[in-house]
């Protein structure tokens, strides 16, 4: 409606324009006109003319007014939608995934020898909303309670299934702190988080030795990316202080954790083509851990003594304090223009001396990131009892926890965009109890948004 009145004025004071410019029959202009009746017919006509655009003039402001008022009562999404601008809905971005999965398991220490299979479900929907544009605020759900495990199986004849807060937490990522810039000539990106969090700790092949990769510790923690000294090498450091156990009558269990790490491009070989190496240090402080009752699953591996922590009843707590110290290194290499990650690492508790080193080492071949790509990996590791804290551990190993050595073999295919299958064998047993043989079958189909 605007539109078409604004159109009728352009053509009014067209038509005035031809007026003035002699658009009169006969050319008439009006140094020409001579006869006072004719000229009185001119100025009338002229009158009339200002008074019409006059009027339209008012119309198109009365429309405008009438179009602010029915934006003001719009809820503030539609209006700002409406005025074009950025909405709170345009700020919130989903993410997520929902895995499937069978699983076949033949322990030979296990009591009657069975093999048992089981089918389980992990589903993980989140969302990452835009606080302004320095903060973004982080949230999932998850279908497991266990920190190294959000597997639901499929049991219980038909009930419904838990659903639990597996992140919530901000991500600060300023670029301004109190009037000065981060970046400066050592910093590059800084970044702190504070809730319950992806880990911040950087782990080589994606290994679960230190933390499965289901863990969100609970807490605060800080990343920072330094500029790089030259085009070859950057460097990295991160931090964290997390709460693992809130004690109202005893000091509160705790994990302190730093992680420095470089990455090296190393250039493009002739047979190996492009080489990327990275290399660091990880140092894992838990407080208040020795003595301490055992969480629910129990100790996952760990050494255990009897005790009365609190005073109250004796139980089973753990006899080993945990001050873990990792040494890493990945090599990515691509021969024939096909990815290689070869990896390893070195782990030692330093709050003990028995039973507390482990290690790894792997590779992998290929990466699914397109339809119809393939990866194969191996990953062997040998995980003594008091090396690292067993509830954190990878899950499927041995059973999840500590206390084991053996192998992991994988194979996985892109199927779809955003849908990948995968198959995973472990063949392992335990160290201390020198156990019979463990094996674990694992048939993943995984779909992601």
């Amino acid at each position: 409606m605007v539109k078409k009145t604004l159109l009728a004025v352009i053509c009014i004071v067209l038509c005035a324009s031809k007026v003035m410019a002699g658009g009169y029959p006969g050319n008439v202009m009006p140094n020409e006109i001579q006869d006072d009746s004719k000229l009185q017919e001119l100025e009338k006509m002229l009158k009339d003319q200002a008074k019409t655009i006059e009027s339209l003039q008012n119309q198109v402001k009365n429309l405008q007014d009438e179009k602010d008022s029915h934006l003001h009562q719009l809820p503030p999404t539609a209006s700002a939608a409406a005025a074009g601008e950025e909405t709170w809905a345009d700020r919130i971005k989903w993410f997520g995934d929902f895995r499937l999965r069978h699983q076949i398991i033949d322990d030979d220490g296990a009591a009657g020898n069975t093999v048992r299979n089981r089918t389980r479900m992990r589903v993980r929907p989140g969302l990452t909303a835009k606080v302004n544009d320095d903060i973004d605020f982080i949230f999932r759900l998850t279908t497991g309670e266990p920190a190294n495990s959000g597997n639901q199986t499929f049991d219980d004849y038909f009930d419904s299934k838990d659903i639990f807060i597996d992140l919530a937490y901000v991500h600060y990522h300023p670029e301004e702190i109190l009037g000065n810039k981060v970046e400066n000539d050592i910093i590059k990106e800084l970044h702190f988080f504070g809730g319950k969090m992806k880990n911040p700790f950087y782990r080589v092949g994606d290994n679960e030795i230190v933390f499965d990769k289901d863990v969100t510790p609970e807490g605060g923690a800080v990343k920072v990316q330094f500029q790089c000294p030259t085009d070859t090498l950057c460097m990295w450091l991160s931090a964290g202080g997390f709460v693992v156990e809130e004690d109202e009558d005893d000091a509160d269990a705790s994990l302190w954790g730093v992680q420095g790490g470089f990455k090296s491009d190393l250039g493009k070989h002739e047979n190996l083509g492009e080489m990327k190496l990275v290399t660091g240090i990880s140092y894992y402080n838990y407080g208040s851990i020795k003595g301490r009752a055992l969480p629910s699953g129990g100790a996952w591996g760990n050494t255990t003594k009897r005790a009365v922590p609190g005073g109250v009843v004796e139980e089973d707590v753990f006899a080993s304090d945990f001050d873990i110290l990792e040494v890493f290194g990945e090599l990515e290499i691509n021969p024939l223009d096909v990815p290689v990650l070869i990896y390893t690492m070195y782990v030692v508790n330093a709050a003990t001396d028995e039973d507390h080193q482990a290690w790894g080492a792997g590779a992998t071949i290929g990466k699914t990131k397109k339809v119809g790509d393939w990866e194969t990996g191996y990953f062997y590791r040998r995980v003594e009892a008091d090396s690292v804290l067993g509830v954190f551990t990878d899950s499927d190993f041995v059973g999840g926890g500590s206390d084991g050595h053996g192998h992991r073999v994988h194979v996985g295919y892109k199927l779809a965009e955003n849908v990948k299958t995968k198959a995973t064998f472990f063949l392992a047993r335990k160290i201390i109890e020198d156990s019979d043989d463990f094996w674990n079958m694992l048939f993943d189909v995984e779909f992601y948004w």
